[in-house]
């Protein structure tokens, strides 16, 4: 969540607890202060992770693995669609 998103949403922050094995190196990097993502509408939160998301996906590579995919389903409902297993 960027330091834009949490004024925007008007996050109140937390302290980071020190017993908290994960703190040390959050601590050294952003501070004493943490916000929890619950604090923000589901349906909003899926919206910035899906923005988030797709600002990081190649496109022309997520198509091409659908694609192979696809190819490699058929290919084994060829070969081992009609097999039966006995157990």
């Amino acid at each position: 969540m960027s330091v834009f998103k949490i004024k925007k949403y008007e996050l109140m922050p937390n302290r980071v607890k020190p017993e908290d094995t994960r703190s040390g190196g959050y601590h050294q990097k952003y501070g004493d202060d943490c916000w929890e993502l619950d604090a923000v509408e589901p349906r909003e939160l899926q919206r910035i992770v899906r923005e988030a998301v797709r600002e990081e996906l190649d496109l022309e590579v997520w198509k091409a693995s659908l694609e192979q995919e696809e190819m490699d389903r058929a290919d084994l409902t060829e070969r081992f669609g009609k097999a039966t297993v006995k157990v």
